[in-house]
């Protein structure tokens, strides 16, 4: 993974004595992170964890469907998106396919049961994932509902499902009935911080990611956290004055799910007692002719983070280049992240190590905010009104 930094950032560089208050921060997260997972802290320690089990998994399977929204889906389709799923539709028989189902879309279930139906008759080349941490997420108790029903019976079974939930919860309970492989959670940590848990390496490994580079990549990234500290520095400045938006913009259609996670991991993390950084996500070069506009000549409120691979379209990268001059004209603060894309395991590498640096530089960022970025109040604001 390379990290390039526009003109602007650099002079935007970190007052030295925030630099070390964020040092004291990873101090003070690395001793509340002591691997027992009663604090929010130890996701640290998920990688090394019983939370993320030695998996072993069928090469034979066609179609493993994913139910879960939220931290649940985002960091799972970020990974599948970016090393196989943007070419599904165009390489329909390079199996197996990761599907996710997130929103209540009940015509969206059908036709997919069908698909599944019409690919496996027998349903012995398919899986299973249910994610829920709370136990009873609307949302994926209702997608569940759907594909209970009497005429897909037999489609779901013990053998090829699997539930990853808070042990005794409702969603657990209910893989217990069905007698499927039970995958515990941490109740300490947010779900989009269980990255690198059973949470991903579940679904990944079943649909044939390379899960053990995924996760040495996010290993390696705890010892290596000085450049990490360093943006964080360099980015609570810029938001002091005034730059309180972040641009995730993928030059890439692979890395467009990892730039919604990333929105994800921002938003749900600082955007508390009326602060915090609003994300917004873009797609290169189409959002040059839309929204582009905006982010060159707008409020000067944003820092920019683009996002490439190693073998990106060349013809992208060019587009990209001239992008990044016309930031330096306009003296916009942006940064460029180029993940090694030369093979599966070394893209599965980098996307570890990129997510979890981004989950530590969140943490330490809030931290410097004084912004607590393990909850999430917000959301259960409107949960109470479902039943």
């Amino acid at each position: 993974m390379r990290q390039l930094y526009g003109q602007m950032f650099k002079n935007g560089a970190g007052d030295p004595k925030v630099l070390n208050v964020v040092h004291a921060l990873w101090t003070d997260l690395l001793e509340k992170a002591n691997g027992e997972f009663k604090n929010p802290q130890d996701f640290l320690y998920l990688p090394s964890s019983i939370y993320l089990p030695e998996l072993k998994f069928s090469t034979d399977l066609k179609h493993v469907v994913l139910v879960g929204i939220g931290g649940s889906s985002l960091a799972p389709k970020a990974v599948y998106d970016a090393v196989f799923g943007h070419l599904d539709s165009v390489e329909p028989k390079r199996f197996p396919k990761l599907h996710i189902l997130e929103n209540v879309d009940e015509k969206y279930v059908v036709h997919l049961m069908a698909l599944l139906a019409e690919s496996s008759p027998d349903f012995s080349d398919l899986a299973f994932v249910v994610i829920c941490k709370s136990g009873r997420t609307f949302e994926t108790l209702k997608n569940l509902a759907f594909m209970s029903q009497d005429k897909y019976r037999g489609m779901m079974r013990g053998d090829n499902t699997h539930v990853i939930s808070v042990e005794g919860n409702h969603t657990w309970q209910w893989g217990e009935k069905l007698g499927a492989k039970l995958y515990p959670m941490a109740q300490a940590i947010s779900g989009r911080f269980s990255v690198f848990s059973a949470v991903s390496a579940v679904p990944l490994g079943l649909a044939g990611v390379d899960v053990p580079s995924f996760i040495d990549g996010a290993k390696e990234r705890v010892g290596a956290v000085s450049e990490v500290q360093k943006y964080v520095a360099t980015r609570y400045k810029l938001y002091q004055d005034g730059l309180t938006s972040d641009v995730y913009f993928a030059f890439d259609d692979r890395l467009k799910s990892l730039a919604e996670w990333i929105c994800s991991i921002t938003a749900e993390s600082l955007g508390k007692a009326e602060a915090g950084i609003t994300p917004v996500t873009s797609v290169g070069s189409r959002d040059l002719h839309s929204i582009g506009q905006l982010y060159l000549q707008g409020r000067r409120d944003k820092v920019t983070t683009f996002l490439s691979l190693s073998d990106t379209d060349k013809n992208n990268l060019y587009i990209l280049d001239a992008v990044k001059r016309a930031y330096d004209d306009a003296k916009l603060p942006y940064t460029h992240t180029i993940l090694d894309s030369s093979g599966p395991a070394t893209l599965a590498y980098n996307l570890g190590d990129f997510m979890q640096s981004w989950i530590i530089h969140t943490v330490l960022l809030g931290g410097l905010m004084e912004i607590n970025p393990y909850d999430q109040p917000g959301v259960e604001l409107y949960k109470k009104y479902l039943q």
